[in-house]
């Protein structure tokens, strides 16, 4: 099994702290390289083992593992076109029971409204079928969201969850495994500090790119009205719900502009999942991820 070197992954990509934990993890579970977002995996037998302990974490019993499936950011598509959608950072799937985890590092990334719907959106895209949620974070205390009938909610610290991780994998045959471990803890006593601290520390800290402004997506959104020509915005964007956020923030520009401009034609959409059949990535980050925010024009307005 091939691991991507965690200094290496920094340097490469331009990640926050908890796309990075979320990765680290992720590509042990899945045995290698990171797969592209929402798509379905296998977990390695070391993979299901952590599953069965975290779910055992969360609500003291686990799931028999018969057609488990994990999967990393798991697109719950919007219901109506002007909401955002979701994706759950993980998700875990077997004929009768969804699970959904959320991964958090930083205090000021918790909203109120996220786990609520998950679960909305979980019984909406798999009806009749329990929607479990873990919300795994650094110290951090807040209300429970409600549940309804077969719904579960617990809440973990990765203080908590390292030990699990280097339980399954600590004493791996594979060096690269152990440094993934090793890495983690590291990332995880450090949660009180800031990343940028963090990362100038562990190793030479990446160019942090920054994101995607107003004026950024109105340059694709005029240049398509102006040329007809479809584009992708090639930005490293950390998560699908980033992405998704960024869909909506487009849309509203559109439906902001006046009466009669061009601009009205021009609808922004995520390609990706059930949209991959329309052709490839335009973009770099579109072909590692399998997913990208796209402009195209109309002949009429859209919205």
């Amino acid at each position: 099994m091939k691991y991507e070197d965690p200094a290496a992954m920094l340097q490469r990509l331009k990640l926050g702290r908890e796309e990075f934990c979320q990765r680290l993890v992720t590509t042990l579970i899945v045995g290698g390289t990171y797969p592209r977002w929402n798509t379905r995996s296998t977990p390695t037998p070391e993979g299901k083992r952590f599953l069965r302990l975290l779910d055992e974490l969360s609500f003291g019993e686990s799931t028999p593992a018969a057609a488990e499936v994990f999967v990393d950011e798991l697109e719950l598509r919007p219901r109506v076109e002007s909401e955002m959608g979701g994706a759950p950072d993980w998700a875990v799937l077997w004929p009768h029971r969804l699970w959904l985890i959320e991964l958090k590092t930083e205090r000021a990334s918790h909203r109120p409204h996220q786990l609520p719907y998950y679960f909305e959106l979980g019984a909406h895209h798999f009806p009749g079928m329990p929607v479990d949620i873990t919300y795994l974070t650094g110290p951090l205390s807040k209300p429970a969201p409600s549940t309804g009938s077969d719904q579960r909610y617990s809440h973990v610290t990765w203080e908590a969850v390292v030990p699990l991780v280097r339980d399954v994998w600590g004493r791996d045959e594979s060096e690269a495994a152990r440094r993934i471990v090793d890495v983690l803890a590291r990332v995880v006593d450090g949660l009180d500090g800031t990343w940028k601290d963090w990362q100038a520390a562990f190793a030479a800290p990446p160019a942090m790119e920054r994101w995607p402004t107003d004026t950024d997506l109105m340059e694709l959104i005029r240049a398509t009205a102006e040329d007809g020509q479809q584009r992708g915005l090639d930005a490293m964007v950390g998560s699908l719900e980033g992405l998704q956020a960024l869909r909506v923030q487009a849309r509203e520009l559109v439906l902001e502009a006046p009466a009669g401009s061009d601009v009205k034609r021009v609808m922004p959409w995520i390609w990706g999942g059930e949209e991959k059949s329309k052709g490839t990535a335009v973009t770099a980050r579109g072909a590692e991820t399998g997913y990208e925010l796209r402009f195209s024009r109309y002949q009429r307005p859209v919205y």
